[in-house]
């Protein structure tokens, strides 16, 4: 359900919820299709609540669709209540994450820990390519060795 990763999103499966959804649509108006056919059946419905596990009959449908309606509706609720909490579990592991990282470095690298409480990136300068006027001459240098030369020459 949740990847627990740092550095990326939150991967969260919500099927569950678009499926309850699906279902309260189909019960308060006509469901219609992707190809524009409207659905007059219940096979739809079937596969989607057989997919969630929610157990019903076609008396409940048709005899007490309010009372289905409020079963659905309490469903989607635990689901967002379970998906809060898984997010809220990652969201803590994560902080728990960087809280340990920041001691880590406390212990072994306290150059990166201090950028990482001050928040500071790693910021480097690459030079590929130097331009060099010498003796009224424009010279571009490009092989590493001599880049590196010219560079130290110049500072």
């Amino acid at each position: 359900m949740i990847t627990k990763s740092k550095n990326s999103n939150l991967d969260f499966d919500d099927r569950s919820t678009n499926g309850i959804n699906r279902i309260i649509e189909f019960i308060t108006r006509k469901h219609t299709r992707h190809d524009g056919s409207i659905n007059d059946n219940h096979t739809e419905l079937t596969i989607i609540m057989s997919r969630h596990n929610i157990a019903y009959t076609n008396n409940n449908i048709r005899n007490k669709p309010s009372d289905f309606l409020h079963k659905l509706q309490s469903t989607l609720a635990t689901l967002k209540v379970k998906f809060y909490y898984k997010y809220y579990k990652y969201h803590k592991w994560l902080i728990e994450s960087f809280v340990d990282e920041r001691n880590d470095n406390y212990k072994n690298d306290k150059k990166k820990m201090i950028n990482s409480i001050t928040e500071k990136h790693i910021k480097s300068i690459t030079i590929d390519k130097v331009y060099c006027n010498a003796n009224a001459e424009d010279i571009l240098y490009t092989d590493v060795q001599d880049v590196k030369e010219q560079t130290n020459l110049h500072f």
